[in-house]
């Protein structure tokens, strides 16, 4: 019998409580890791956020070391002071890279996972592990992005401007990895691009759980038209959509439609719902743990980001549903959709509102939308269909493939 590989995943979040980001990630892949290997999730315990649950699934060690937010603060700053990249080495205090190194020796893994741009410096700790980092977005790429567009606060813009030095630390890291993981085509090309590796670069979506497709949507005929928008409200591209959405998409559809609703579902808007308090048909619902029965009932989802490092959770799941949605060009360019085919396709308010319009008024568009989201999700982007892929990464296939043959 083939031993199971040993996997020590590192991460500055907890997979708990599981949301539509990134978490949403990590709690998938830890969950197939546990199917193949034996694991063991060392994660930074992040004071600061609401205490989250005591997560131990089969065969899962759940090991967490708590850190306060002075700590990362003072620490980040002085690492940006000194040339280092704020984004990537703010977990990197002493502490922590001696308790991880300790794991290492205790755990003795085959492989060492880091999830996202903060493992970078604990990759150093890795020993004789077989390295993974799993980028999620190139932090280098997002940083262009945000930087560049004219729709993110300028204050966001130069807080991510002076993020210097970002590629070189992606640069190392992606080096001494044996595979890096990005979510989306257009961060594989980047990052081959960036590090001159054409092997090595794997692309692993973002997925949805299977059983999403079971769920049917169905919008009441008696019930006023509702535009739904699902995300967490920190992050800058969500930000710019809702103001979007709210100044001046839902105003145009309510021309139309006085009744009209918008639904904001998400974490961290409270600042947003106050700036927009005075805006008729809002419904700010902040973070939704059941998101499931909101897809059903809306009548469009809306996903009018005006930039996008990789495959959005909200699209996937809402389409997963049925729920037909509107996008920017952003949004579908890196999903893979197609204007008409899969969702309809915006770029300024003005295309926003009028695309809202012909969902709302042709029945047979929206189903046929729908049909082909649900079919779109299906064929690409269900975790089940991500467990060859990582049984390979990891060695736990013996027929197990290097990493260029599985992109």
């Amino acid at each position: 019998m083939t031993r199971r590989p040993r996997v020590l995943v590192f991460s500055t979040l907890l997979p708990v409580p599981v949301d539509r980001g990134d978490r949403n990630r990590l709690f998938h892949i830890l969950e197939l890791l546990a199917s193949m290997a034996d694991v063991r999730l060392v994660a930074v315990d992040r004071a600061w956020e609401p205490a989250a649950p005591d997560w131990r699934p089969a065969g899962i060690e759940v090991h967490r070391i708590g850190v306060g937010a002075p700590a990362v603060t003072a620490f980040g700053a002085w690492a940006a002071l000194t040339g280092r990249p704020y984004l990537i080495t703010r977990y990197a205090l002493p502490r922590l890279r001696r308790a991880v190194r300790e794991h290492v020796r205790d755990f003795a893994p085959d492989v060492f996972w880091g999830y996202q741009a903060p493992s970078f410096p604990f990759l150093d700790e890795a020993g004789a592990a077989r390295r993974i980092v799993d980028l999620v977005d190139s932090p280098s790429r997002y940083a262009a992005l945000v930087t560049g567009h004219r729709d993110v606060p300028l204050a966001s813009r130069l807080a991510m401007g002076v993020q210097w030095r970002i590629a070189a630390h992606e640069r190392r890291a992606v080096a001494g990895a044996y595979a890096a993981i990005v979510n989306s085509e257009a961060d594989a090309a980047y990052v081959r691009g960036l590090t001159g590796r054409d092997d090595g670069v794997v692309l692993l979506d973002n997925c949805v759980p299977a059983d999403l497709l079971t769920e049917t949507w169905a919008p009441s005929a008696d019930a006023p038209p509702t535009l739904l928008f699902v995300g967490n409200l920190a992050y800058l591209p969500n930000a710019a959509a809702v103001r979007l959405i709210v100044s001046d998409i839902l105003p145009r559809v309510r021309r139309q439609l006085p009744d009209a609703r918008l639904v904001v579902c998400g974490a961290r808007g409270e600042a947003l719902a106050r700036e927009h308090a005075a805006t008729p048909g809002v419904e700010w619902r902040g973070f939704v743990d059941d998101l499931r029965p909101l897809y059903r009932a809306a009548d469009a989802m809306l996903v009018p980001v005006p930039l996008a490092g990789g495959t959005q959770y909200k699209l996937l799941e809402s389409m997963a549903v049925g729920l037909p949605a509107v996008v920017s060009r952003a949004s579908a360019e890196v999903t893979g959709v197609r204007d008409g085919e899969h969702v309809l396709v915006g770029e300024t308010a003005e295309e926003y509102a009028e695309a809202v319009g012909r969902l709302l008024a042709e029945r047979p568009l929206a189903q046929r939308l729908s049909a082909a989201a649900r079919a779109f999700v299906e064929a690409r982007h269900t975790w089940a269909s991500q467990r060859p892929l990582i049984a390979r990464l990891v060695g736990a296939d013996t027929a197990s493939a290097g990493p260029s043959e599985a992109q």
